[in-house]
Parts: structure tokens; sequence; C-alpha cells
């Protein structure tokens, strides 16, 4: 145990070590022997003038130069006061000769500019292209800074991997725990490479609000900082170049929180019930609140919680699982999962708790007699997967299929299995019976839409409609089944990730395939017949989320479905591998090396550092 110990503090220690000389070397190597702010001098104003202590634009075209005594620029930072975000250019000068051109947006929100230039310079010229902006104390900060996020980044990713390899062989005998390990691990470099605001997954800000006001119907009371977050261009953190910038755009958010309070309306239309998939960020929300902290750091620990949650599940699901532990292992650690799971995003928590109603289903399957607490936990993992989306509700009857031999007599089977179907026909009611009511209009994100014009086109239009899916199936059945974005997806931030996702993907691809085609199932356990119930429940739920979104994205009359997208797929992926495995007579499964447990860390490991220096 002390040598382990001894083992894991040198690892940090060295990781440590290392981090902090790369931070040196890679940002801050031309500052190492400056380390000091410099002075500058103002050596020719165009259209400024003078008043108060601030210097103020009076047309479009002031420019300003700046002469100071040393000879390289890191950053350059000046207090301002502007109405607007406006934008300015800055040209260095070495000697009076140009050097080079820098472009920059700043914020009317913080009112203090820390811009990177990085440029061998001892003059500098600045061109506003508004009048009436107002500026002051302007600076070269040569000063040397860490950080953080990198630190932490190339702590947690080196030590893990040197941990991962050094004690490959307990966590290969142990994948719940590896799972743990990595996820955790995973979870917090992706966490550590998002800025503090909203608007990066699909949907965010309408979870967000969902999740703060969770147990509010009609209106609650709110803050300043809330009702900012929801304008999307007040969330952007496009115009906060530098760490510096971050910092003080983040403490701005955080005194709207302690200064302005309103009321917010609410106006929830859904029953409480189908809300409680946002339990983990509303209890995030409220720890943070009461321990204290600003409202940024809310965002995150809300998150956090969420992922906990998501792990914790998945964590569970593989420990009682016997053949499928490392599919449920590469599952659960698919980088879009983890990334969902690090979002305001209900879809991971759905994934998790119908995966776990899958392990479930196998191990009563595998059990010579059924488990009551396996049946009790297997309805509720899927009735809380359904909650907010009632279309997987099918995979309660999967039970249906349990040999009634497991149950203790016959009579108790059917009992059981007639009480399942009422439970399946509650579910599906709360989808299908207000749209027969015509009580549900439609998705304000699809545009002119309406449910209950939809569904009266489709009963009308019975034969056409089967067309559309059979094309729908056709054209994307592929993509949206074992496509990329079922292994590695970051929603609105694919962009900041430029270089290597291709390729990720066909690494995760084929590492999935491996699984598959390298596990062998009891035919006891899977046989022919599972695996046709198991296809003809994944053709029923494919058939039930077109559909969904044909109703409610889709314009009436359509001959196309839109707003289908992978993750609505992710939690049929374990029903859709055991489609690929191999029946036998034993359970043994190929052996397999530490690469299995460093592929999922590394696609996630890259993902985030692209994230974090593009963002």
């Amino acid at each position: 145990m002390k040598k382990n110990l001894k083992f894991i503090l040198l690892t940090l220690g060295i990781s440590l070590l290392i981090s902090f000389s790369f931070e040196l070397i890679k940002y801050n190597r031309n500052v190492i022997t400056k380390n000091s702010i410099n002075r500058v001098k103002i050596e020719n104003m165009h259209n400024i003038e003078k008043k108060n202590g601030w210097y103020i634009t009076t047309s479009k075209n002031s420019t300003i130069t700046y002469t100071y005594s040393k000879n390289y620029i890191d950053k350059i930072a000046f207090k301002y006061l502007y109405k607007d975000h406006f934008d300015w250019k800055l040209s260095c000068f070495n000697d009076n000769q140009k050097i080079s051109d820098h472009y920059f947006t700043s914020s009317n929100f913080i009112n203090k500019s820390t811009k990177q230039i990085k440029c061998s310079a001892n003059k500098v010229l600045i061109k506003f292209n508004n009048k009436n902006i107002k500026f002051k104390d302007a600076y070269v900060d040569n000063r040397i800074h860490i950080n953080w996020n990198h630190i932490i980044f190339i702590v947690l990713s080196l030590s893990s991997f040197t941990i991962i390899i050094r004690y490959r062989k307990y966590f290969l005998d142990n994948l719940h725990n590896a799972f743990l390990f990595i996820a955790i691990i995973g979870g917090m470099l992706l966490l550590t490479a998002y800025p503090k605001t909203i608007y990066m997954s699909w949907d965010d800000q309408i979870h967000f609000k969902n999740a703060y006001y969770l147990f509010n119907t009609e209106t609650a009371r709110t803050s300043g900082a809330f009702l900012f977050l929801e304008n999307k261009n007040n969330s952007d953190i496009a115009p906060y170049q530098t760490d510096e910038e971050k910092n003080e755009f983040y403490k701005y958010i955080n005194q709207l929180d302690r200064k302005n309070s309103g009321i917010s309306q609410v106006n929830y239309f859904n029953e409480t019930y189908k809300r409680l998939v946002y339990f983990p960020f509303w209890l995030g929300f409220n720890i943070s609140k009461i321990l204290g902290f600003g409202f940024c750091d809310c965002l995150v620990f809300a998150k956090f919680i969420n992922m906990l949650c998501y792990i914790l599940i998945m964590y569970s699901a593989i420990k009682i699982s016997t053949f499928a532990k490392k599919i449920i292992f590469a599952i659960g650690l698919f980088e879009s999962n983890l990334f969902l799971a690090t979002q305001f995003s209900y879809d991971s928590l759905i994934t998790a708790s119908l995966t776990l109603a899958f392990a479930l289903f196998l191990r009563m399957l595998e059990d010579k007699k059924l488990n009551k607490k396996y049946v009790i936990s297997f309805i509720l993992a899927v009735v809380f997967g359904c909650l907010p989306k009632a279309i997987y509700c099918p995979i309660l009857l999967l039970l249906l299929f349990v040999p009634n031999n497991k149950f203790d007599n016959k009579k108790q089977a059917v009992l059981f299995k007639c009480m399942l179907c009422v439970i399946v026909f509650l579910l599906m009611s709360t989808f299908v019976l207000p749209m027969l009511l015509g009580s549900v209009g439609g998705d304000p994100r699809g545009g002119n839409t309406n449910t209950s014009a939809q569904l009266s086109f489709i009963l009308h239009n019975p034969i056409n409609y089967c067309k559309i899916l059979i094309k729908f199936f056709l054209n994307n059945s592929v993509t949206l089944l074992i496509g990329q974005g079922i292994f590695v997806s970051n929603s609105y931030l694919d962009a900041k990730i430029r270089y290597g996702i291709d390729l990720l993907y066909m690494i995760n691809l084929i590492y999935i395939l491996y699984l598959a085609f390298n596990t062998c199932i009891n035919k006891n356990i899977i046989n022919k017949k599972i695996k046709f119930i198991l296809f003809i429940m994944l053709g029923a739920i494919f058939l039930l989320i077109s559909t969904a979104l044909y109703l409610s994205f889709t314009e009436v009359g359509m001959d196309c479905i839109n707003g289908v997208q992978t993750r609505y797929f992710i939690p049929l992926f374990l029903p859709l591998w055991l489609l690929f495995v191999k029946i036998g007579n034993s359970t043994h499964v190929s052996k397999d090396n530490v690469i299995m447990l460093l592929i999922p860390l590394f696609t996630v490991a890259y993902c985030a550092f692209f994230l974090m220096i593009n963002m």
C-alpha cells in the first residue's frame, strides 16, 4: 500500500513539474527574464481629445501611438468605456518599421482590455473605428502568467496515463473501477476546457433554465446573471481573448448575480415528474449556493454533479454485468457521452439509465431465478429514462420475454407481465394522448410546426408517410447508429477541434467492432430468439424517434424528417452490439491489453486539449 502511494505521489509530483516547465517554456519563454509591467508614452494622437483623465475618440478614424523603452510586447492593456462591443486595430513597429497588424474586439461588459501580442516592437499604433470610446491607463504587460487550466490538464493527463499503464492488470481485472477512474479524469479534463457559460451544446440554454427552475411552475425569483446569460450574444466568449479578460467577464456575471434580481416567467406546462431528470443540476445549483460559490462556479458545479450521477449509473451497469462489461465500459467512455454529461443536457442520464436497464435485463436472463431487486431496478431505470422521452418505453417490454420458469410460478409471471403492459401504456399515453386531443402545438425551435396537424397528415396519408420513413432510414440509418456523432461529438464546439476527429472516429469504431466480434456469449443467455426480439425493439424505437421528430420538429406535410440526431440513438448502442456477438457454449471473452483502457482516455484528452487551447 505504501509503495503504491509513493508511486502515485511521485507521478503527481513529476507531472506537476513537467506541467510548470511546459507552461513556462511554451507560453512564457519570452517574458521569463522580463516579468514586468512597462509604462508607455504617447507619441501622437489623431481625432482624440483628453477630458477628465480619459482619452476620447472624436471620429470613426481615431488613432493613438504609444512608445516604450523595451523591445518586446507580450500583452497590451488599457481601461475603456463604451456603450457596446467595438472593434479596433493594433499595429506593431520596431524602429518605425511595421512588423504586424492585430485585430481585436472588446466588450462593453468588462471595461478592461488585455490583448496578447507576442511581438518584438517598441511602438504601437491603435486605431479605433467608433466615436466616443473612452480609454486610459495603457501599459505593456510582460509578466509571467500561469494558466492553471493548462496545469490541471497536463497533471491529470500525464498522471492518469502513467497510473493506468502501471496498474493495468488491476484495471483490466476490475473494469468498473477502471471506468470510474477514467470517467472522472476525462470529465474533469472536459470541464476544465470549457468556459463558464452556456450555449455550448444542443439547446443547453433551455435545459439550463429547466434545471434552474426545476420545481417552479409559473414564476420564480431569478438573478441578473441568469437573465444575462439567457441572451446568446451575452454568453459569447469570443471577445475575451486572454485569461485576464475571461476572469473579468466572470466577475461581471457574478456581480450581476449579487446585485440584480427579479421575477422571471417560467410557465411550465409539463408535469414536474417529466423534469426530474434535471434533479442533479438543481442539486448542484443549490449546494453551490449554500457554499457561497459565484454564479459562474455554480454552473460548473451543477455540471459536475450531473457528471457524477452519469458516472455512478454507468459504474453500476458495468459492475452488475458479466459478459457485457467491456462494451458497457466502452459506451460509458464515449467522448460524446462524457461531453453531454458535462453540459446542461439530460441525454447522458437517459443513456446511462437505459444502459443500466439493458445490463439488468441480461443479468436476469443469465440468473436461474428472477431477482426482485433487479426487476424493480430495471423498471425504475427505464421509467426514469422515459420521463422526458417516452419513445424509449418499448424497452420495458423486454421483460415479457424473460422465461416464465424464472418466476416463482406461472400465475406470478402472467400477473407481472400484465402489469408491465399497463406501465408501458401509461408511459406512451403521456406522449400520444396530448397529440390525439390536439393540445400539442409544436416545437418552437422547428419553425412552422404543429404536432397535432402533422399527426392528422400522417393519418390521412399513411402510404406517403411510409415512403418518407423508408427513405429516411435508407439515407440516415448508418450515420445515426454508428456514425461519428455516436463516438466523438462536441455539439457546437466541434469546429474548435480542427484536426483528427475523423481519425478518432475510425479508431473508436474499430475498437467497438473488435469488442463485438471477439465476444462469445452462452447460448442459454443470448440466442437467436433474443436477438430477433432486440432487432424488433430497435426497429420500433427507430420508428418512434423518427416519428416523434417528424411530428414535433418538421413542418406539416414535408417529405423529409428534420431534427433527428445521433445522440437519440446512443442509448440503443448496447442492444445493437448484442446483435453482432457470437453465440456459443462459453462465456469466455478474449483477453485485452492496456490499449483497451488508453483509447477512451486518449480520445477525451485529445478533444479537451483542443477545446482548451481554442476557447
